[in-house]
């Protein structure tokens, strides 16, 4: 059975550093290791959704709140190709960052740009836009 739940506890950032993608333009460690220390020291103001089946993760997505902004940047996301759940995560996520009071998403990453496109983000150069 597949369980999905809001993680806050650090150390997830250990759990899903192997399967945070790749990118040219960041390190996969150094993305965990400020997850890790963001959910250390500022723990409301992250959100990171998991899901595991069978104590085995099958996906995540995570962001966070910038300093004086008024949207939720979505940071990364992954799900395992055997299964349909990001519309799951992605409502959660989306619940979370409207339970703030935001009702903008933003990515600014290379990371998953055509994953996002397939949920209505806006393009616009390197920043994609979600409004909720």
């Amino acid at each position: 059975m597949i369980e999905i739940f809001r993680a806050v506890k650090p150390e997830i950032a250990m759990v899903i550093v192997e399967h945070i993608p790749e990118c040219d333009t960041h390190d996969k460690i150094v993305d965990a290791m400020e997850l890790y220390d963001q959910l250390r020291l500022n723990p409301e103001c992250v959100c990171v959704i998991v899901a595991f089946d069978d104590n085995k993760l099958v996906g995540f997505v995570y962001g966070d709140i910038p300093s004086n902004r008024n949207y939720v940047r979505a940071v990364n996301m992954w799900v395992s190709n055997n299964y349909d759940i990001f519309d799951e995560l992605d409502k959660r996520f989306t619940a979370w960052c409207k339970e703030k009071g935001f009702n903008r998403i933003l990515m600014t990453t290379q990371r998953a740009k055509g994953f996002m496109r397939k949920y209505e983000l806006k393009h616009y150069a390197d920043i994609l836009e979600r409004v909720l």
